[in-house]
């Protein structure tokens, strides 16, 4: 699994108008979710939480010849098929296919199910595939001259049919935090609701609503924005829903199946094995730091800020 690469261009408006005729190159991409099943080019796909854990996604670019719309004024040697697939909510990406465009375009390029587990599953998965700029060059006016700017793309992004997330986010104005009895330029704030300890089913509601200053959120929000905030952000959603929570589990000796208390220590047990008195320690007043710091560990903080 690679992670060498870097987050596609930030531009909203690409003044490439020199190469505008390549952006079709990829219309005709599509994906194929499970072993015989239909391929489909739909960019939005939504699936049922079962189906979400038995993905064997493979992606078909159908890229034209090239001679039918590859700018003559480029280098093919510059740029690159690349795929790239990202679990929006964990922040976590990986890079399952790049080839130069001087050889022949794959057919089918397959994600490998262990991979895609290692960045968070099929659920908030998106697949990018773009034709990019490999390296930075020196180019004339109307064409890409930085690396990973894109002459064609398309993404798939894949969704549960069911609104069950765990965490409800909500904006809040400063109005709004003064109104809660919080100062004005309050930052986040999060309020567990109950439902940790309890056995998860489709169209279950969330566990616990994150509210974000409207500023902050209005940046975690936008497709193209710097999401720094969110990967910071996560960890401690967690951790303080395992904290708020405590009074549900700490006197369990078994864990409930289904339960989002299962599926964080089976989170952790991936790293390390840890178990439900473990976990009890670490909410304990000398634990809490650790806590955090094994949540950082495990969604691979430092790595998503540098990427």
């Amino acid at each position: 699994m690679s992670d060498d690469w870097q987050k596609s261009e930030p531009r909203l408006i690409r003044p490439f108008f020199t190469v505008a005729t390549a952006e079709a190159a990829l219309k005709s991409c599509a994906i194929r979710l499970f072993a015989g099943a239909e391929i489909n080019d739909n960019g939005l796909i939504d699936l049922d939480p079962e189906e979400l854990d038995r993905l064997e996604i493979v992606v078909f670019p159908n890229i034209p010849s090239l001679e039918t719309w590859f700018p003559q004024a480029l280098k093919r040697s510059s740029y690159e098929l690349v795929v790239v697939a990202r679990n929006s909510f964990v922040k976590r990406s990986y890079v399952a296919h790049r080839s130069s465009l001087t050889d022949d375009p794959p057919n089918e390029i397959a994600l490998r199910r262990e991979d895609v587990t290692e960045i968070g599953g099929g659920r908030d998965l998106s697949i990018d595939v773009s034709i990019v700029l490999s390296r930075n060059a020196k180019s004339a006016m109307g064409e890409p001259s930085i690396k990973s700017q894109w002459l064609s793309r398309k993404t798939f992004t894949l969704r549960a049919k069911t609104s069950d997330a765990l965490f409800d986010v909500q904006s809040r104005t400063p109005e709004d935090w003064v109104r809660e009895g919080f100062p004005a330029d309050t930052l986040y704030s999060i309020s567990y609701s109950g439902g940790f300890c309890e056995p998860r089913a489709d169209g279950s509601g969330s566990i616990a609503t994150v509210y974000v200053h409207a500023d902050a959120y209005n940046l975690m929000a936008g497709k193209l924005s710097d999401q720094r905030f969110q990967t910071l952000l996560a960890p401690e959603i967690i951790a303080q829903v395992i904290e708020q929570s405590y009074g549900e589990w700490e006197t369990l000796e078994d864990v409930p199946a289904a339960s989002p208390l299962q599926s964080v220590l089976r989170e952790f047990g991936k790293e390390k094995s840890i178990s439900l008195a473990e976990l009890k320690s670490l909410v304990s007043p000398d634990g809490r730091s650790k806590l955090r710091a094994l949540l950082q560990a495990r969604l691979q903080t430092i790595r998503q800020l540098i990427k």
